[in-house]
């Protein structure tokens, strides 16, 4: 997917192959919500 989509994170077309999760949540789910945080960087690092 291009960068050129709005919802796109940018420049995250040059990390090759890579897998995007996204959780709704504030900037700062680390303090909201850290049980999904942490839920969300497992699953960004499954393979």
């Amino acid at each position: 997917m291009p960068h050129s989509l709005g919802w796109h994170p940018r420049l995250s077309e040059r990390l090759g192959l890579f897998r995007l999760v996204e959780c709704p949540g504030s900037h700062e789910m680390f303090f909201s919500n850290p049980t999904r945080l942490a839920q969300a960087i497992i699953e960004a690092g499954r393979d």
